[in-house]
């Protein structure tokens, strides 16, 4: 779900449109409204706002990434689309960022880092 976020806002999209949000092909069933897709939506949804940045992942088969910019403090989704442990760098920062399987995270990058 954040690639094809990532991808349609990279290309101008300003809005998406999910169809199948649930049942069995869906993004959650009735049952379970808590899946990794629909928790990425919530805190996307936070910085409806942003303006999303180019960016690339060296595996994006194993881990994605959505940089933004909102009003002034810029922002790095970082998801793992693995059940393993995923290590990130991202460029510019000393720290290596530990994901647990098919975690989502948003990392505050700090003021003006795209301008």
């Amino acid at each position: 779900m954040l690639g094809s976020v990532k991808t349609l806002g990279e290309a101008g999209a300003e809005k998406i449109t999910v169809f199948r949000a649930t049942g069995v092909l869906g993004l959650c069933t009735i049952e379970n409204s808590e899946t990794p897709a629909i928790k990425l939506l919530q805190k996307l949804q936070a910085y409806k706002n942003g303006k999303i940045y180019l960016s690339t992942s060296s595996n994006k088969l194993r881990c994605s990434s959505l940089f933004l910019e909102e009003e002034k403090q810029c922002y790095c989704f970082l998801a793992n689309h693995t059940n393993e442990i995923a290590q990130v760098k991202i460029p510019k920062r000393k720290e290596i960022i530990v994901l647990k399987a098919f975690e989502i995270i948003v990392v505050v990058l700090g003021e003006n880092r795209f301008s």
